[in-house]
C-alpha cells in the first residue's frame, strides 16, 4: 500500500537556523559572509562534528584569537541544549562534506522495487524538494530526493 499526503507545505527550515534568527547572533555573523566574526560556512569548514562541544563552550563562555583579534562575545544566558542545535546547524552548512542525496529529474517515473529482494511488502516515504525553486524553465532543473 502506498499512501501519500498533501496538503499545506511543512516548516522546512532547520530548528538551528531558527534559533540563530531568533537570537543576536546575525550583529557579527551571517551564513555566506564575514561580517564581525566569520561566516557560518568558514566555520563549518574549519570545524567537524567532533569539535561542537568545544564551539559550545566558546559561544556560552565566549572566545578571543580564534579568528584573529575580534572578540567573540560571552552568551551565557543560552541553554546548552539550544546552543548544541545551533551548533548542528552551523556544522552542516559545510560545502565539503558529502551530502548522501539523489537528484532526479522533475518529470519521469520512479521504481519502488527495494522490496522485491526481501520478498516482503515494502513501504517507501519519499521526501523531495525543488532545487530551482520550483521553476522548471531554469536550465538543469531537478528535484532533491532523500
Amino acid at each position: 500500500m502506498i499512501l501519500a499526503t498533501l496538503g499545506h507545505q511543512q516548516n522546512t527550515v532547520p530548528e538551528g537556523k531558527l534559533l540563530i534568527d531568533a537570537s543576536d547572533c546575525k550583529s557579527c555573523h551571517a551564513e555566506n559572509e564575514k561580517v564581525n566574526g566569520p561566516s557560518y560556512v568558514e566555520i563549518a569548514t574549519k570545524y567537524k562534528s567532533e569539535d561542537a562541544d568545544y564551539l559550545v563552550s566558546s559561544i556560552i563562555k565566549g572566545s578571543v584569537g580564534t579568528w584573529g583579534e575580534t572578540m567573540m562575545s560571552a552568551h551565557p544566558q543560552l541553554e546548552i541544549a539550544t546552543v548544541k542545535k545551533i551548533v548542528r546547524y552551523i556544522l552542516s552548512l559545510d560545502p565539503n562534506q558529502n551530502i548522501n542525496e539523489k537528484n532526479i529529474a522533475i518529470t519521469g517515473t520512479l521504481e519502488f522495487k527495494e522490496h522485491l529482494k526481501s520478498k516482503s511488502e515494502g513501504k517507501y516515504i519519499l521526501m523531495a524538494s525543488y532545487l530551482d525553486n520550483g521553476n522548471p524553465t531554469l536550465k538543469n532543473s531537478a528535484l532533491s530526493v532523500m
